[in-house]
């Protein structure tokens, strides 16, 4: 006849299963302590963008680089730091452009996207005032809100801009010159007779520029300062 199998006593099998369980659980203490570090050393990688851009921009001060005996700031930069030129430029853009708050909030990679975007758009917008989301882009009929947009995204619009940049200053000047007459002549029939505008070509240094001429009453000019102004 077979031999029976001996059984562990029950109250040894559930003192094994506690074991067991026990274990299991300290090991996923472990490894959720562990990730939790990782992560906390990662945000703080990716938060030392700014500081570096601060301190960077600080290096970059004759007095401070000369005296470690450099004769310019990119000599320190490859001397000293081992960075590449370029990339200590783009840290150096963040801190002039956005606030702390609002770079770490973005990011490192959106930060500057949003950067190159402003220097594209021919506005004299600011990677700031884009980051509230509440100014237009041409060529975008609602308000940038890179919260809501990723880097690559924010890259395309800002190659969008360049482009149409380049398209429009191809463009002939007599193109130019009746474009701004029409808005001339459309923003004098909305002012309805408060101010006239025209348009005038400069010449200077051999370049020709276009300029704005409003022709309005003294006693008028709080009138035309608020229609504007309701305009925008």
């Amino acid at each position: 006849m077979p031999e029976k199998k001996q059984s562990l006593p029950a109250s040894l099998a559930r003192n094994a299963q506690k074991k067991a369980t026990a274990a299991a659980r300290a090991a996923a203490a472990e490894a959720k302590a562990l990730v939790a570090e990782v992560r906390e050393k990662k945000r703080q990688i990716e938060d030392a963008f700014y500081d570096m851009g601060v301190a960077l921009t600080a290096l970059s001060q004759p007095r401070l680089y000369t005296a470690l005996g450099h004769s310019t700031f990119a000599a320190l930069v490859e001397k000293e730091l081992g960075m590449a030129l370029g990339t200590v430029k783009r840290l150096i853009a963040i801190p002039k452009e956005l606030t702390r708050k609002r770079a770490l909030t973005l990011g490192q990679s959106k930060s500057l996207a949003l950067i190159r975007l402003a220097a594209a758009t021919p506005e004299s917008d600011t990677a700031e005032q884009l980051a509230r989301g509440t100014t237009r882009v041409p060529g975008h009929r609602a308000p940038i809100r890179p919260g809501k947009m990723s880097a690559r995204e924010i890259e395309r619009a800002a190659k969008t801009e360049r482009s149409a940049h380049r398209s429009r200053s191809k463009r002939p000047a007599d193109s130019l010159l009746a474009e701004a007459e029409g808005w001339a002549e459309r923003a004098t029939k909305k002012l309805k007779g408060v101010a006239k505008f025209s348009v005038k070509q400069l010449r200077r240094d051999g370049a020709i520029s276009l300029g704005l001429v409003v022709e309005c009453a003294f006693a008028d000019r709080a009138k035309l300062v608020k229609v504007l102004t309701d305009q925008r």
